[in-house]
């Protein structure tokens, strides 16, 4: 029933609206409007961002047919936790090979505190819809695949 409650949330997020800023609304459904850019021109990390929605959907639909569902639960959180993942590691195996010192904390001397506020003012809730049910899918796919159902 969780997992079935994160694929739908993560596909609903899909329609809502990710980031605002300037009194400007933008979600994943903004791809296909008539204004947006060709699909050919975005890079491959907007295309697994849609595949994850369809991975979603596809987690939905099993688990109301009563299929089993936990490996398409996992894919569907996997792609965003994958590409979150993916630019740190390879950030931090770029910092480990500088010959210098690195400093640490933000540029600035600012907070963390102070960069979260700042953030939210410009993130809306698609994204931490997104996010959340992304985790949730991994942490239940990986029961349900463990447990074979």
């Amino acid at each position: 029933m969780v997992g079935l409650i994160a694929a739908a949330a993560m596909v609903a997020s899909f329609f809502l609206p990710w980031v605002a800023f300037f009194g400007t609304e933008l979600a994943p459904v903004y791809f296909f409007d008539e204004n947006a850019p060709p699909m050919g021109d975005y890079p491959w990390r907007v295309y697994a961002v849609m595949a994850s929605f369809v991975v979603a959907a596809l987690a939905v639909l099993c688990v109301v047919l009563r299929r089993r569902a936990g490996l398409v639960m996992l894919i569907a959180g996997g792609i965003p936790v994958g590409l979150i993942a993916e630019p740190i590691l390879r950030g931090v195996d770029q910092i480990q090979d500088l010959p210098v010192e690195v400093p640490r904390g933000l540029p600035g001397g600012g907070d963390v505190q102070g960069l979260l506020d700042t953030l939210s003012q410009y993130i809306a809730i698609g994204l931490p819809m997104y996010l959340i049910a992304a985790a949730v899918l991994v942490l239940v796919g990986l029961v349900r695949v463990v447990r074979g159902t």
